[in-house]
């Protein structure tokens, strides 16, 4: 599946999107923790140390949802969705 990242999380992984295998169905925190194994720059950049909470300044969106407003990291991602994850942007 296609993993867009947004501001500082393309330098960080080094592309603006990147592709993680993943299953229909599977949890997004599943394929949040595959694509920090793929770019270990996004480390302590998405999750907690444990892998296992998004940390509370990052937005992902499946199909323009917030997977705040659905399971959080349990949320099955339907096939042929891609994700969009957004880090916290300051301005002005």
């Amino acid at each position: 599946m296609q993993v867009r990242l947004y501001a500082t999380l393309r330098a960080l992984a080094g592309a603006a999107r990147v592709e993680v295998p993943a299953a229909p169905g599977e949890p997004v925190g599943v394929v949040l923790r595959r694509l920090v194994a793929q770019c270990p720059g996004l480390e302590g950049h998405l999750l907690s140390p444990d892998g296992g909470a998004l940390l509370p300044h990052v937005q992902v969106f499946i199909a323009g949802r917030s997977i705040r407003d659905l399971e959080g990291l349990a949320t099955p991602i339907p096939p042929g969705v891609d994700l969009a994850i957004f880090p916290p942007v300051a301005g002005g």
